[in-house]
């Protein structure tokens, strides 16, 4: 009973983000689910001016960071979840490094 309660609460708490950069196509094709809903699509390399680092804080105060894709029309989360032990600022920068040599 408590594994089968666990793993329900699992499921609910689950996010998944996928972004596939196609230099071929110069686009990037998103996939983003969400505990109760899906954001699909896709974006023009033109259509996007970079991909930043946002900071916050977790209910203990540990700073956190999640990675975004900023777009003409807004942003998509390119990490729905954070941490602070990964290197976004590194993989932001890896991403426009990228991005800018396949315009």
């Amino acid at each position: 009973m408590v594994f089968l309660f666990c793993s329900i609460l699992i499921y609910i708490f689950t996010r998944k983000s996928e972004l596939v950069f196609q230099s071929k196509t110069r686009s990037v094709e998103y996939n983003i689910e969400y505990t109760f809903s899906k954001k699909t699509g896709e974006v023009s390399f033109d259509n996007i001016k970079k991909v930043i680092v946002k900071e916050g804080s977790n209910s203990d105060g540990a700073i956190t960071q999640k990675l975004y894709l900023i777009t003409s029309k807004g942003k998509i989360p390119l990490s729905l979840t954070s941490d602070n032990t990964t290197d976004y600022d590194g993989i932001a920068e890896k991403i426009n490094t990228w991005l800018e040599k396949h315009r």
